[in-house]
């Protein structure tokens, strides 16, 4: 099975480099295959997505998750917790991809997931979306938030503030 987002996919693997891997969804076993070839000692685990949220809390953390093909088949409610517990308690990363579908659902669905801090990466011509949530990249912190920049104890008998 080829999908639109392999290549992607593929790099974060290369870039990362996981010790961990959670799949949620039909379609990260043959995605995966490969990688986890190459790499036995990656521990591996896949859910199916109607027994993902049950089993999360018996579960390590992992250094990613993954979730394709499995946000389209449980609610609106079920979807939002299973990715906010994904990405608060289970995963250091967290790759999703969903289905675009129609333009009004795409528009709130792709609202709903930049709500819960996730970012899109790449968007496919197939009606396919990848999101990814990094939490070392989701806050940066500014650089003029930094003492070089406002402390400035040379100026304090110069100037008035």
């Amino acid at each position: 099975m080829d999908v639109p987002y392999r290549e992607t996919v593929l790099r974060r693997l290369a870039e990362r480099h996981p010790a961990s891997i959670l799949n949620i969804g039909p379609l990260g076993e043959a995605l995966f295959r490969g990688y986890l070839d190459a790499r036995p000692q990656t521990g591996y685990l896949s859910l199916r997505p109607r027994e993902a949220h049950a089993r999360l809390s018996a579960l390590p953390r992992f250094a990613l998750a993954f979730v394709a093909g499995a946000f389209e088949t449980l609610g609106p409610q079920d979807a939002t917790r299973l990715l906010a517990r994904l990405r608060d308690v289970q995963a250091a990363h967290l790759l999703l991809a969903v289905d675009s579908g129609s333009e009004s659902e795409t528009r709130r669905e792709a609202n709903d997931l930049i709500a819960l801090g996730l970012q899109l990466i790449e968007e496919h011509p197939e009606g396919v979306a990848l999101y990814e949530f990094d939490i070392a990249r989701y806050k940066l912190t500014p650089d003029w938030l930094n003492s070089e920049h406002w402390a400035h104890p040379e100026l304090f008998d110069k100037f008035r503030w």
